[in-house]
């Protein structure tokens, strides 16, 4: 609880000030002084406003003690600038909190109102919005939004905010598994790197070795990965605090192990992992999704079970959302193909089926929300296209067990997905697995629909793919 002393506030204030030019460590102190005695800065004034402006653009997340002062600065911060960042920088609070819909909605409001005005204020909404999606496991719609910012900010020459574009496009790409595409943005991101400053040059030097370590993986290069791993430790302390480079080292032990057929050390590793995290929160989910995977294979469904129905219940809490649909989804699935002719392998499919109608719904909601995401460029839909075949073959199983759920006549086709029907019929390209809404909007998300009859999917070619190969 701070002290009602001005005095003692101002001269804790003054020491910070007086840190601010110092390195890392000196910044850092002078950040949680501000952060404690945030009820004493006043944006109003021009030492007050100096002092939140700096809060701002020191590439790091927020500290949730600021959240009253970025709002009245956002209202009362005499420099107009200071008064838009804070403005822009509100969304971090209920980010943090796992209120995604409420920091997803602020940034639309905001991007409404900077669309193509090549400001500042555009490229960090854009980087910004980004990462909302990026927070919620949302590759197709963090790639599109960053390359849209990755525009902006290299028309404008804003090295920071092509940087920020980089390390989202390069989180997008690892999980597109584009390899060659991730190389070549890890480089043009060293390339980057001295027109950075200090504050802002280590998470963009670990967003590089981060990419370089899922390149190795892709690989199957498990020293190189290693060695890339511990140059993301070295790069300097990350910027968001969910951050944990001793739990991320653990769970590449454990890919390790699995990609090398050896589950039963894959599990030895994730389980005291798992065991180390609060329940429910996303590394416990990591762990625990990687446990079950790896004991069920080493050891036979029934060994896992326990374990799974743990998990089940973690994913299908109210809480759960926060973590992204897609995330949950991937779990879902990756579990009920883990524990295969077992009775509850069928518990998490109807789960997965549940989870695949509300991406399905995200993606078709967002897309037609954000003009951005309706204006792909080729390079990106031919990796999405990419993306969505290797989707369909690593993935067939569970969507041929999603598919006899909505095969069964007694489960309704979800309202959700009768929204996309035209004529009763689901119509999706054969070729690159877009879907084709009543309206004439196309929609990435083919992959995601089981062939199932009663949900009336029908295949066809799209115009792209029809000029594509000449049909």
């Amino acid at each position: 609880m701070m002290t009602s002393n001005p005095a003692s506030h101002e001269a804790a204030l003054a020491a910070a000030d007086r840190l601010r030019d110092g390195d890392a460590g000196a910044r850092a102190v002078a950040m949680d002084a501000y952060a404690a005695h945030a009820d004493a800065i006043d944006p109003a004034n021009l030492d007050g406003c100096t002092r939140v402006g700096w809060l701002l653009t020191q590439g790091r997340a927020i500290d949730p003690r600021l959240e009253d002062l970025v709002k009245r600065a956002a209202a009362t911060a005499i420099e107009p600038n200071v008064r838009e960042i804070a403005e822009v920088v509100l969304f971090q609070f209920p980010l943090r909190r796992g209120e995604v819909t409420t920091a997803e909605r602020h940034l639309r409001s905001l991007l409404a109102r900077h669309r193509r005005s090549g400001s500042p204020r555009e490229i960090g909404v854009l980087n910004d919005l980004a990462l909302v999606y990026q927070s919620s496991q949302r590759e197709f719609e963090t790639l599109v939004l960053a390359r849209c910012a990755l525009d902006v900010a290299t028309a404008q020459d804003a090295p920071l905010g092509i940087a920020v574009a980089r390390a989202r496009m390069m989180w997008a790409l690892e999980r597109l598994e584009e390899w060659s595409a991730l190389e070549a943005q890890a480089d043009s991101m060293l390339r980057l790197l001295p027109d950075l400053d200090a504050c802002h040059h280590g998470p963009a030097l670990r967003a590089v070795h981060t990419a370089l370590r899922a390149i190795r993986m892709g690989h199957r290069d498990w020293d190189g990965a290693r060695l890339q791993h511990a140059q993301i430790v070295t790069a300097g302390p990350p910027a968001s605090p969910e951050t944990d480079d001793a739990f991320d080292g653990a769970m590449l032990e454990a890919q390790i192990a699995v990609a090398s057929g050896r589950p039963a050390d894959a599990a030895a590793i994730a389980l005291p992992a798992s065991s180390a995290q609060p329940v429910g929160t996303r590394r416990w989910l990591t762990a625990t999704d990687l446990l079950v995977r790896s004991a069920a294979a080493a050891g036979g469904p029934r060994s896992a079970i326990g374990t799974a129905m743990e998990l089940h219940v973690a994913i299908t809490s109210p809480h759960a959302a926060r973590h992204g649909v897609s995330s949950l989804l991937a779990i879902a699935t990756g579990v009920g193909v883990a524990l295969g002719e077992h009775p509850t392998a069928a518990l998490f499919f109807e789960t997965a089926s549940e989870l695949l109608v509300r991406r399905v719904e995200e993606i078709r909601e967002c897309v037609s929300s954000v003009e951005e995401l309706s204006r792909t460029a080729e390079q990106e839909r031919a990796m999405l296209a990419r993306h969505r075949t290797r989707y369909v073959a690593d993935h067939r199983r569970a969507l041929a067990a999603i598919a006899q759920i909505y095969d069964d006549p007694g489960v309704p086709r979800p309202p959700q997905i009768e929204r996309l029907a035209d004529h009763d019929r689901i119509r999706i390209c054969a070729w690159c697995l877009t879907m084709r809404t009543p309206d004439g909007r196309t929609l990435p998300i083919g992959h995601l629909l089981p062939d199932s009859a009663r949900l009336g999917v029908t295949h066809g070619i799209c115009d792209d793919c029809r000029d594509g190969v000449g049909v």
